[in-house]
């Protein structure tokens, strides 16, 4: 009780420690269902957005329905606060009409935010949207650019996507691409930078 009070007054000072926390005992305790839920909660209920994320991953882990739509509900909290994981989390899920209504738009905008925040799998989902038309028009130069920007950022899928889908494209389209590219990797470092 006495290492719970204390943890609690530094979790009022610094509320990113309290997240910290709760990632440590997701992975010593063997998962999110063994986590004080309680205790996440009331951190995403104070607007810790790394508690909002890490409840949102709970809820989207255990499989149910009703979970499901809890889970976006919490992530729809920190992707308004601009949380790169959330964003992307939400994402998916409305791409997949996972929990929510399937909304290909919506989740590329979701995308969109969490791929300017340096986020690979965001960047990967992004060169997926371009290349096969969901929610957006169809454009392999967005989606080798996009798949180039996750490729830059280690994301070893978006390798592979952007060698398969540069066989369709001409050498102009290509260079185009890479030309794009480099320019809004520039871009982001200096938001990034600045931040």
């Amino acid at each position: 009780m006495m290492i719970l009070q204390t943890i609690q007054g530094i979790a009022a000072i610094k509320p990113r420690f309290m997240t910290m926390v709760f990632v440590f005992l997701l992975a010593s305790c063997g998962g999110a269902g063994r986590v004080d839920m309680e205790a996440l909660s009331s951190a995403a209920t104070n607007g810790n957005i790394d508690a909002q994320y890490e409840l949102g991953k709970a809820y989207l882990d255990s499989g149910m329905l009703e979970d499901k739509q809890k889970a976006a509900a919490v992530f729809e909290l920190a992707a308004g606060e601009q949380h790169a994981g959330a964003q992307y989390e939400l994402g998916m899920m409305y791409y997949r009409g996972e929990g929510v209504i399937q909304d290909y738009r919506y989740s590329h905008d979701l995308f969109v935010s969490a791929a300017r925040q340096n986020n690979p799998d965001a960047q990967f989902m992004l060169g997926w949207i371009y290349q096969y038309g969901k929610g957006v028009e169809l454009d392999v130069m967005q989606a080798h650019m996009w798949y180039n920007i996750a490729a830059s950022n280690g994301h070893t899928e978006a390798m592979e996507s952007r060698a398969s889908i540069a066989k369709a494209m001409t050498k102009e389209q290509v260079e185009e691409a890479q030309t794009r590219a480099r320019a809004l990797q520039a871009q982001l470092r200096g938001k990034i930078s600045r931040v």
